[in-house]
């Protein structure tokens, strides 16, 4: 070979390698994001579809420099910790999660991998040291304010229903925050003399028997907001309207699938947060350092579908404060 063609055939092999360490440097760059989803599929409740393209805005592209896996528990919170597994098995970057379940199964689960979940009272379940400075590897959003949500469910009910004297309130038992909201509820209604009853559903087949309980022993109903009712949204509205009674929910999704009224955080917001920390720890933060955000944007629901079928009007001054009303 002359000494031409073998400098040249030098300079090639010298750029096949350099293209060759820049692919291989950018396939290192591609993160695993894996989303461990307590409901199913079919049950993504609206403001958590606000994560995804908070993610795009950022600039992550699947297939370009993220990967995404996904596991669906489909109510069945026995199965989140065999997910989990799963989930570390593929050398996740970042685990997404929602609810206190979630949340916990993530906990036990590793202490290496960040996790990032919308929580209810993560503090109260020691899943965390503080919300300023959490600590471990566990941060995002806590969805519940436990001293505003059960007032306000209450005083709404009473603005729909002045002489309101027994409510029920239906919970998953199952569900970590359930003690700590049922004392909050317990505290509301006491302040109005209001009874309260306390139903339990810790299946999408329980509300059924639950609300026709809860129309037998209350005039209103509140139904914690649960991964477990959010999978039995259309349900529950369809059998609060069969028999009546008003009810009132923790989220505006409820008001989407049929339901009365409805007043908690905007999970949209929530959920962009979501995504920015996301975009933060998948490039370096360390989520033990960054702070449990609280909602500070809460959203007020009405379905006046819904009010007339039961029976119901809904006052002008509720409509006037509310920031959804279905026709």
């Amino acid at each position: 070979m002359s000494f031409r063609s073998h400098f040249f055939a030098c300079v090639f092999w010298l750029l096949w390698m350099l293209g060759s360490s820049q692919t291989a440097g950018a396939a290192e760059q591609v993160k695993r994001l894996a989303l461990v989803w307590p409901g199913a599929p079919t049950t993504e409740f609206e403001g958590a579809r606000a994560f995804w393209p908070r993610l795009g805005e950022l600039g992550w592209i699947e297939g370009k420099n993220i990967a995404f896996a996904k596991y669906f528990a489909n109510g069945d919170f026995n199965r989140l910790p065999t997910l989990m597994a799963e989930a570390l098995r593929g050398n996740p970057d970042l685990i997404v999660t929602t609810g206190s379940q979630g949340a916990l199964a993530g906990k036990r689960a590793t202490t290496a991998v960040p996790i990032l979940s919308i929580m209810g009272d993560p503090v109260g379940m020691g899943l965390v040291a503080s919300l300023s400075r959490p600590g471990g590897n566990l941060t995002g959003m806590s969805s519940q304010n436990v001293e505003e949500l059960p007032s306000k469910w209450v005083e709404l009910l009473r603005e729909l229903q002045p002489r309101l004297s027994r409510v029920a309130m239906i919970v998953n038992p199952d569900n970590p925050v359930s003690p700590t909201m049922i004392t909050a509820v317990t505290r509301a209604t006491s302040a109005f003399g209001i009874t309260l009853a306390v139903l339990e559903a810790r299946r999408v087949e329980d509300f059924a028997p639950a609300i026709e309980q809860a129309r037998k022993r209350a005039q209103a109903v509140i139904v914690m907001p649960d991964t477990i009712a959010f999978i039995a949204q259309r349900l529950i509205a369809a059998e609060t309207e069969k028999h009546r009674l008003p009810a009132v929910y923790g989220s505006s999704d409820f008001v989407v699938a049929g339901g009365l009224i409805s007043y908690g955080p905007d999970y949209g917001a929530l959920w962009r947060r979501m995504g920015d920390y996301a975009d933060k720890i998948l490039k370096g933060a360390v989520a033990a350092e960054m702070p449990i955000e609280q909602p500070t944007t809460f959203n007020l629901g009405v379905n006046l579908k819904a009010a007339r079928a039961i029976g119901v009007t809904v006052p002008q001054s509720v409509l006037e404060r509310a920031d959804k009303v279905i026709q």
